[in-house]
């Protein structure tokens, strides 16, 4: 759903592409807590066995794919799941 179809390469690691959905919604969830106006690629939470400047490229790749799932959360037509944190964040 989130189009995450393919293993991404960062750094030595590879993470699944079932893996990632995870910190994409980690991001939104991030987001929610925030007092930011969109989703950034501050909000990715720390990834175990990455350093830092993997965690950055990591946060780049998928914040395109966080801030889509945000749009889908908010749209009333939306697949993703509807939770108590988003409506607050609205």
């Amino acid at each position: 759903m989130l189009g995450l179809d393919r293993d991404l390469a960062v750094g030595k690691r590879r993470l699944r592409a079932t893996a990632l959905a995870r910190p994409v919604m980690e991001m939104v969830r991030r987001f929610c807590y925030s007092t930011d106006e969109q989703v950034a690629a501050r909000h990715l939470g720390p990834v175990n066995g990455l350093d830092g400047q993997g965690a950055q490229y990591l946060a780049e790749v998928l914040l395109k794919r966080a801030r889509w799932a945000w749009e889908d959360i908010c749209s009333p037509a939306g697949r993703l799941p509807f939770q108590h944190d988003h409506y607050l964040k609205m």
